[in-house]
């Protein structure tokens, strides 16, 4: 019987979480002001427009993604919706972003090209330069 000792080097203060945290799928990020706006792009590749969602809780702006895919119905039947066959639960992800006291809560324009995601919040007239 051979005992084998580990002679790997533990005293590296870089632990699983910390790995972990580093290789989260958390896009890029610029987020730019103007007279009129908040200007917001992300870098995130492998979806369409059409897969984000947008949504307000406290005071603060929600992105989710959900990859949906319309299939042609019957004809006596809605159009249905299903999930992409490639979608895994990796290819979800939450984002919060703190929003700003002077914006329009109800007008957000989205644009989704060449895989950056970009979305302004509109400024109220009052704060506008």
């Amino acid at each position: 019987m051979c005992l084998i000792k580990d002679r790997r080097d533990y005293s590296n203060k870089n632990t699983f979480s910390d790995n972990l945290k580093s290789a989260t799928n958390k896009p890029s990020e610029e987020i730019t002001e103007t007279d009129f706006s908040y200007h917001y792009e992300l870098k995130i590749p492998g979806y369409i427009q059409d897969d984000f969602n947008f949504y307000i809780r406290d005071n603060d702006l929600v992105l989710t993604t959900g990859k949906i895919k319309k299939v042609e119905a019957n004809e006596n039947e809605d159009t249905k919706f299903k999930k992409h066959p490639y979608c895994y639960p990796s290819a979800y992800f939450k984002r919060h972003f703190r929003l700003p006291n002077n914006i329009i809560r109800d007008e957000i324009l989205v644009d989704y090209k060449d895989e950056i995601l970009s979305f302004d919040l509109m400024k109220l007239k009052d704060f506008r330069e």
